[in-house]
């Protein structure tokens, strides 16, 4: 798929990942949107990337989404490319945190991570149609092949935004052929949400760098970094896989 002259919305577009991508499809003349639900990280994001379109919205919340649909093709003409790339981790100890802390983070967690990518999804793809060349880029994680102990709520998000693009690009290849459908699993990365863990990361840019190269050869499971190797080594032995990631 050629990554120029798209019509690109990214999800999470402030910070990381989604602010990564979104400056290196910038530089290749793409028209870009990206949401946040943070306004300064938001502002300052935009501030850096000449003539992107910001929207402040949580995907979370399905009013967010539908504004955020809109907006997007308003401000660009149309969405030939959809990156769902929002993420939240929360790392509860269940039977330690408080229960009313664990049930608010749960709603947030999936909300996130989940249940907003999936209606994401569904609201864009009329203007995806649209599109002789379109994609749909999901971004779960490596933790979507071998969970670890410390956030099982995230885990078990990214193992359903796993099987949802699986499922999604099965059913596309047939009524809407145009649509590629791509998961980037990646490894951990050096953002907020790692710091302080003491783990081998990649940067936000390599990882964007490789999501680039997986989208122009094709590739629908981009496995950036070592997530290579987890992923064959979930192949060979799943309970290798398991115990290499379990307590990171």
């Amino acid at each position: 798929m050629l990554l120029t002259k798209h019509k690109v919305l990214i999800t999470g577009g402030s910070v990381g990942i989604g602010f990564a991508l979104a400056r290196a499809l910038h530089l290749r003349d793409n028209e870009i949107t990206i949401c946040a639900r943070r306004p300064d990280p938001l502002g300052t994001a935009a501030s850096h990337l000449n003539g992107v379109h910001a929207v402040l919205a949580d995907v979370s919340v399905e009013d967010d989404l539908r504004r955020l649909v809109t907006a997007a093709n308003d401000a660009m003409g149309g969405i030939s490319l959809l990156i769902n790339n929002a993420g939240l981790q929360w790392n509860d100890r269940y039977g330690q945190t408080a229960q009313d802390t664990v049930l608010d983070h749960v709603d947030s967690e999936i909300g996130t991570n989940l249940t907003g990518l999936v209606k994401l999804t569904a609201l864009a793809l009329p203007f995806l149609r649209r599109w002789e060349a379109a994609g749909i880029v999901n971004v779960s994680s490596v933790l979507a092949i071998a969970p670890k102990a410390s956030a099982p709520v995230y885990c078990a998000t990214k193992a359903a935004v796993h099987f949802f693009t699986m499922s999604l690009r099965y059913q596309l290849a047939k009524s809407a052929p145009n649509i590629r459908v791509y998961e980037v699993l990646p490894p951990g990365v050096d953002t907020a949400m790692t710091a302080g863990r003491r783990f081998r990361k990649m940067t936000a840019d390599a990882v964007a760098k490789s999501v680039l190269r997986g989208i122009e050869t094709e590739r629908f499971e981009i496995h950036p970094g070592h997530a290579r190797k987890v992923a064959w080594l979930h192949s060979v032995s799943p309970r290798l896989a398991y115990r290499s990631l379990r307590n990171r």
